[in-house]
């Protein structure tokens, strides 16, 4: 991870650039972060168009994203640049998340992904062209 944070509370990360991590920023059992106005990208990929993404792998097993964030509560993540790898905003386990103004647009696989996370705001955020093909016999697929 380019950032990796645990455990830390009333954390602020602003216009941060990180490119070419596996995580771009990962945070765990945090509280009161703020992350805005960061771009991250390059994050680690599976090969695009290979095989169909698991949503139920957990946290621990989570694949690359620009922001992994992992029990976090009660933080604002606001006006990033996630795009353009394979996952912008993984929250596995997260509560009271506030998420706006983020692009998370040409990611081959989630923009946004919520495992376990509830009682969140995700507001005017943007999620375009994100999509996996998977091959099957005789030439066809499946995009998803």
């Amino acid at each position: 991870s380019g950032l990796r944070l645990q455990g830390r509370q009333n954390v602020t990360i602003r216009d941060l650039q990180l490119q070419n991590y596996y995580h771009g920023i990962a945070a765990t059992g945090c509280t009161g972060l703020r992350i805005e106005g960061c771009q991250s990208r390059g994050s680690a990929e599976v090969a695009a168009n290979t095989v169909f993404l698991d949503i139920w792998r957990p946290a621990a097993e989570a694949y690359g994203g620009a922001i992994c964030l992992n029990e976090v509560r009660d933080s604002l993540i606001v006006d990033n640049d996630l795009q353009h790898q394979m996952n912008g905003l993984l929250a596995y386990h997260s509560h009271n998340l506030t998420v706006s103004g983020n692009n998370a647009s040409y990611c081959s696989g989630f923009g946004f992904h919520l495992y376990g996370t509830s009682h969140s705001l995700y507001t005017d955020n943007y999620a375009d062209y994100c999509c996996r093909y998977q091959p099957r016999e005789g030439g066809q697929g499946h995009m998803g």
